[in-house]
Protein backbone atom coordinates (compact mmCIF):
# COMPACT_ATOMS: atom_id res chain seq x y z
CA UNK A 1 0.00 0.00 0.00
CA UNK A 2 2.67 2.43 -0.53
CA UNK A 3 3.92 4.13 2.53
CA UNK A 4 0.07 5.42 3.05
CA UNK A 5 -1.86 4.29 5.95
CA UNK A 6 -5.51 3.24 5.53
CA UNK A 7 -8.03 4.68 7.81
CA UNK A 8 -11.47 4.22 8.58
CA UNK A 9 -14.17 6.66 8.33
CA UNK A 10 -17.58 6.43 9.34
CA UNK A 11 -19.85 8.98 7.72
CA UNK A 12 -22.08 11.12 10.32
CA UNK A 13 -25.58 10.51 9.39
CA UNK A 14 -28.29 9.02 11.33
CA UNK A 15 -27.37 5.47 11.89
CA UNK A 16 -23.50 5.60 11.42
CA UNK A 17 -23.91 2.77 8.77
CA UNK A 18 -21.78 3.91 6.10
CA UNK A 19 -17.80 3.26 6.25
CA UNK A 20 -15.54 3.72 3.68
CA UNK A 21 -11.66 3.74 3.34
CA UNK A 22 -9.24 6.26 2.43
CA UNK A 23 -5.75 6.25 1.57
CA UNK A 24 -3.61 8.90 4.39
CA UNK A 25 -0.86 10.62 2.60
CA UNK A 26 -0.12 13.45 4.76
CA UNK A 27 -1.82 15.70 2.64
CA UNK A 28 -5.29 14.72 3.43
CA UNK A 29 -5.26 15.63 7.02
CA UNK A 30 -7.19 18.45 6.50
CA UNK A 31 -10.02 16.39 5.51
CA UNK A 32 -9.89 14.37 8.97
CA UNK A 33 -11.99 15.72 11.93
CA UNK A 34 -11.10 16.37 15.19
CA UNK A 35 -11.06 13.83 17.41
CA UNK A 36 -10.76 13.86 21.23
CA UNK A 37 -8.02 11.69 23.19
CA UNK A 38 -6.95 10.86 26.18
CA UNK A 39 -7.63 8.89 29.10
CA UNK A 40 -10.89 10.90 30.25
CA UNK A 41 -11.49 12.46 27.20
CA UNK A 42 -9.64 15.26 27.39
CA UNK A 43 -9.77 17.44 24.09
CA UNK A 44 -6.78 17.30 21.76
CA UNK A 45 -7.02 20.51 19.51
CA UNK A 46 -4.75 18.76 16.67
CA UNK A 47 -6.46 16.23 14.21
CA UNK A 48 -5.99 12.29 14.36
CA UNK A 49 -2.97 11.32 12.44
CA UNK A 50 -2.45 7.78 10.72
CA UNK A 51 0.76 7.65 13.59
CA UNK A 52 -1.72 7.64 16.65
CA UNK A 53 -4.60 5.88 14.90
CA UNK A 54 -4.69 3.61 12.32
CA UNK A 55 -8.76 4.32 11.72
CA UNK A 56 -10.52 7.37 12.58
CA UNK A 57 -14.07 7.40 13.26
CA UNK A 58 -16.37 10.53 12.63
CA UNK A 59 -17.05 12.97 14.61
CA UNK A 60 -14.32 11.95 17.57
CA UNK A 61 -13.87 8.78 18.02
CA UNK A 62 -10.48 7.16 17.68
CA UNK A 63 -9.92 4.18 17.10
CA UNK A 64 -6.72 2.27 17.53
CA UNK A 65 -7.11 -0.71 14.96
CA UNK A 66 -9.44 -3.27 13.42
CA UNK A 67 -9.16 -5.29 16.76
CA UNK A 68 -10.80 -2.16 18.62
CA UNK A 69 -13.57 -1.73 15.86
CA UNK A 70 -16.59 -1.67 17.51
CA UNK A 71 -15.07 -0.65 20.69
CA UNK A 72 -14.07 2.69 22.06
CA UNK A 73 -10.53 3.02 22.38
CA UNK A 74 -9.17 6.17 24.04
CA UNK A 75 -11.73 9.12 23.16
CA UNK A 76 -15.13 10.06 23.16
CA UNK A 77 -17.59 7.59 23.59
CA UNK A 78 -20.10 6.57 21.15
CA UNK A 79 -23.99 8.04 20.94
CA UNK A 80 -25.63 4.87 22.56
CA UNK A 81 -23.16 4.90 25.18
CA UNK A 82 -23.32 8.40 26.09
CA UNK A 83 -26.93 8.01 26.34
CA UNK A 84 -26.85 5.40 28.30
CA UNK A 85 -24.73 7.14 30.79
CA UNK A 86 -27.07 9.84 30.34
CA UNK A 87 -29.40 8.14 31.37
CA UNK A 88 -28.00 6.53 34.09
CA UNK A 89 -26.74 10.19 35.50
CA UNK A 90 -30.72 11.18 35.27
CA UNK A 91 -31.48 8.22 37.27
CA UNK A 92 -28.73 8.68 39.79
CA UNK A 93 -30.36 12.65 39.87
CA UNK A 94 -33.45 11.42 40.51
CA UNK A 95 -32.66 8.99 43.26
CA UNK A 96 -30.82 11.89 44.77
CA UNK A 97 -33.41 14.49 44.75
CA UNK A 98 -35.74 11.53 45.91
CA UNK A 99 -33.57 10.77 48.99
CA UNK A 100 -33.16 14.49 49.75
CA UNK A 101 -37.25 14.81 49.96
CA UNK A 102 -37.55 12.00 51.79
CA UNK A 103 -34.61 13.56 54.14
CA UNK A 104 -36.50 16.86 54.31
CA UNK A 105 -39.86 15.37 55.62
CA UNK A 106 -38.24 13.39 57.82
CA UNK A 107 -36.66 16.71 59.26
CA UNK A 108 -39.97 18.12 58.79
CA UNK A 109 -41.54 15.03 60.83
CA UNK A 110 -38.93 15.82 63.86
CA UNK A 111 -39.68 19.24 63.87
CA UNK A 112 -43.27 18.87 63.91
CA UNK A 113 -42.76 15.87 66.75
CA UNK A 114 -40.07 18.46 68.80
CA UNK A 115 -43.16 21.47 68.32
CA UNK A 116 -45.92 19.07 69.97
CA UNK A 117 -43.51 17.62 73.22
CA UNK A 118 -42.53 21.84 73.36
CA UNK A 119 -46.45 22.67 73.48
CA UNK A 120 -47.03 19.33 75.57
CA UNK A 121 -44.01 20.43 77.95
CA UNK A 122 -45.57 24.16 78.24
CA UNK A 123 -49.34 23.04 79.21
CA UNK A 124 -47.52 21.12 81.98
CA UNK A 125 -45.92 23.87 83.13
CA UNK A 126 -49.11 25.24 83.00
CA UNK A 127 -51.09 22.88 84.49
CA UNK A 128 -48.23 23.03 87.46
CA UNK A 129 -48.34 26.42 87.93
CA UNK A 130 -52.21 26.45 88.36
CA UNK A 131 -51.58 23.33 90.82
CA UNK A 132 -49.36 25.82 92.63
CA UNK A 133 -51.84 28.90 92.76
CA UNK A 134 -54.41 26.65 93.88
CA UNK A 135 -52.13 24.91 97.04
CA UNK A 136 -50.87 28.62 97.81
CA UNK A 137 -54.85 29.75 98.09
CA UNK A 138 -55.19 26.84 100.17
CA UNK A 139 -52.64 27.91 102.39
CA UNK A 140 -54.05 31.62 102.62
CA UNK A 141 -57.72 30.05 103.35
CA UNK A 142 -56.11 27.78 106.27
CA UNK A 143 -54.20 30.83 107.87
CA UNK A 144 -57.41 33.09 107.12
CA UNK A 145 -59.58 30.19 109.02
CA UNK A 146 -57.23 29.45 111.95
CA UNK A 147 -56.42 33.54 112.54
CA UNK A 148 -60.21 33.58 112.82
CA UNK A 149 -60.49 30.76 115.28
CA UNK A 150 -57.92 31.84 117.18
Amino acid sequence: MDNKAMYMHTVNDRDNSSIFEEPFDGRSLSKLNLCEDGPEGDDVTEPCTAIDTQFHMSPFTCLKDLGTLGKVGKGKKRDSEKEEEEEEEEEEEEEEEEEEEEEEEEEEEEEEEEEEEEEEEEEEEEEEEEEEKEEEEEEEEEEEEEKREG
